[in-house]
């Protein structure tokens, strides 16, 4: 029984890692896209759309 534990966790642990560095470069691009001085190659998503 103690052969099925990480089979389990593995893929929870990975998808959480995943989560975790999917949001940290969300955030930084988003901080990129944020600044004026970004580079237009960076952002796809132009930040006058998040200007209100």
């Amino acid at each position: 029984m103690p052969q099925m534990a990480p089979t389990l966790w593995l893929p929870l642990f990975t998808f959480l890692l995943s989560l975790f560095f999917l949001t940290k470069t969300l955030l930084y691009f988003y901080m990129l896209t944020d600044h004026p001085s970004a580079q237009p190659t960076l952002s796809p998503i132009s930040s006058t759309n998040w200007k209100w």
